[in-house]
């Protein structure tokens, strides 16, 4: 039969190994895992910063519609105060008519004496 501190030693020896070999196994999942979440990182951030590209190209793209925009409405308010100017002047025109109807007709309304 065997001795009992041979089987003893034996069992320790056997748990140590078995232990270490635990160990090594996680340190070798957890340096999978590390690396895939570097990689899945790295992935993330170039497909973040693609998005972020093409959003900033969408931003400049609709910010130069509404510019070009801004400037047509502008042209159009420039166009239609202008308008407004010449009818303006028009009626001013014609109220200085109606207020004095003898300097439109060139008669003097008033007396010599």
């Amino acid at each position: 039969m065997t001795n009992p501190q041979t089987v003893t030693y034996s069992l320790e020896e056997f748990l140590t190994r078995f232990e270490q070999k635990i160990d090594r196994q996680f340190a070798e999942i957890n340096q999978k895992i590390d690396r895939q979440f570097a990689e899945i990182n790295q992935k993330m951030d170039k497909q973040f910063a693609e998005i972020n590209q093409k959003m900033d190209k969408q931003f400049a793209e609709v910010n130069q519609r509404i510019d070009k925009q801004i400037v047509e409405i502008n042209e159009k308010f420039a166009e239609v105060n202008q308008k407004f100017v010449e009818v303006n002047q028009k009626l001013e025109k014609i109220d200085g008519r109606m207020n004095n109807p003898a300097a439109s007709s060139g008669v003097s309304n008033s007396k010599e004496i």
